[in-house]
């Protein structure tokens, strides 16, 4: 969401940004490239997320924003992480509100436009937004460089 929102305070205002780091990030609407159906349905089933605990939540998201892998090799991050969400949990409203925004982000047609040089980084195992997204953003915008991990 970070991404989504330096996007639009690029195109808003321009003159205060010098360069630009989008990462993890998409351009939104329909040329958006969206992630699996589970994950959307995990993300986005807010009645059974009603149902979790703010600890059963993080490490559900867990599953969706890293590797099985580094869940299993980096215990101490991931147990920080837990601990971190869970002492802010995020309300159910704020969840929704969220998704909200992210699901009227669409500045496509607009990518030309931001002028200043700008990163795009993103990781090849990322499950929540594909890489695709990534090269669409450095493809769009001029004086881009694309980067993935």
């Amino acid at each position: 969401m970070g991404g989504c929102i330096a996007q639009h305070f690029t195109l808003c205002y321009p003159e205060k940004v010098t360069s630009l780091i989008l990462g993890c990030t998409h351009c939104g609407g329909p040329h958006r490239i969206k992630s699996e159906p589970w994950i959307r349905e995990l993300l986005h089933d807010f009645e059974r997320i009603k149902q979790l605990t703010p600890e059963e939540h993080a490490r559900e998201i867990l599953n969706v924003i890293v590797s099985q892998e580094f869940i299993k090799n980096n215990k101490d991050i991931v147990d920080q992480y837990v601990r971190r969400v869970t002492e802010h949990d995020t309300a159910i409203h704020g969840l929704i509100g969220q998704y909200k925004a992210i699901i009227g982000h669409d500045i496509y047609n607009r990518l030309p436009e931001i002028q200043v040089p700008t990163l795009v980084i993103c990781g090849d195992a990322d499950k929540m937004i594909p890489t695709e997204n990534s090269s669409l953003l450095a493809s769009k915008i001029p004086n881009a460089e694309l980067v993935i991990l």
